[in-house]
């Protein structure tokens, strides 16, 4: 009689062992590969919104409002000053259509936040969102129960330190100035940031890309969602969580994180800088940030 072939048990164990050893050392090599991806995929998206930047400068001669303004001083009032920077760049986006119809919505309606005829507050803009917050593929419900879509990114309106009021000495300038030109940014464009990461919380409080206005007003509770400073040292009437606010690490269940700039990648976030160059900054770069939010403070940083 042959004998029969086949594992033994012990073998079967054995090879069930290897296999599972080889799982093991596989999953975090596949994460780390994954996340690498994702932070190419925000780097670049990042990137087409400095390409996006650059050539609204190069027709209107300087960078678009930060945020909702129901005035500017930009020269050429062919500019849609409503809804803020990420509306005036939806043309340079591929994104023309959008931004017919947000300009005919505008029109018709005041309240960026009346859907129809503003279809953009609802519409998730891919370019507006960093490819690892897979949430912002789709509209949420805001604490209004208003379907809303959101953005990773923000603009730096300024440094924030030591002031206790909005500085608006970003590049874009802020509440009291809508957007600064080229010739304005004295620090030099390779030393001045002008776009960062903040992923909005769970709650989805601040971060819409539309506009910076909701139907709760100009208060300070919905935001931010235009744009913020580098550090902010003031106080939010009513709202729990307390200043400072400065470049660290957070999480998307605390709502007080949204009032920093931070990012779901480990250990930092990327930033846009006004030259077009991304750049990864870990939160040891804290004590810099505010110096490469201004455009025109003067300051010596080392960005090695």
């Amino acid at each position: 009689m042959r004998p029969r072939s086949g594992m033994s048990l012990l073998e079967t164990l054995i090879v069930m062992g290897i296999v599972l050893t080889l799982l093991a050392l596989a999953v975090p090599a596949i994460q780390r590969a994954r996340s690498a991806a994702d932070g190419v995929g925000c780097k670049s998206r990042l990137g087409q919104i400095g390409i996006a930047l650059a050539n609204f400068h190069n027709d209107y001669g300087r960078f678009p409002p930060p945020q909702h303004v129901a005035s500017t001083t930009i020269a050429d009032q062919t500019i849609m000053t409503r809804g803020g920077w990420r509306v005036q760049l939806l043309p340079y986006l591929e994104q023309t259509g959008l931004w017919r119809q947000s300009v005919a919505a505008w029109e018709q309606s005041k309240r960026p936040y009346e859907v129809p005829p503003h279809v953009g507050y609802i519409t998730p803009v891919s370019a507006y969102s960093c490819p690892l917050d897979t949430r912002l593929r789709d509209a949420h419900p805001d604490p209004e129960g208003r379907l809303t879509a959101f953005s990773s990114y923000l603009c730096v309106t300024g440094s924030g330190r030591g002031t206790g009021r909005l500085t608006d000495d970003g590049a874009m300038g802020g509440i009291q100035r809508a957007g600064f030109s080229m010739s304005e940014i004295l620090d030099g464009a390779s030393n001045t940031i002008i776009v960062g990461e903040r992923p909005p919380p769970n709650t989805f409080q601040a971060g819409r890309w539309y506009t910076s206005v909701s139907a709760w007003g100009w208060s300070y509770l919905p935001g931010p969602c235009g744009g913020m400073m580098a550090e902010d040292p003031v106080y939010k009437p009513g709202d729990p969580c307390e200043p400072p606010f400065f470049f660290s690490p957070g999480r998307l269940d605390n709502p007080c994180d949204r009032f920093h700039f931070w990012s779901l990648h480990q250990g930092g976030a990327h930033f846009l800088f006004v030259d077009g160059n991304v750049r990864f900054l870990s939160y040891s770069a804290r004590s810099i940030l505010p110096a490469l939010a201004t455009r025109a403070g003067g300051e010596t940083v080392n960005l090695d």
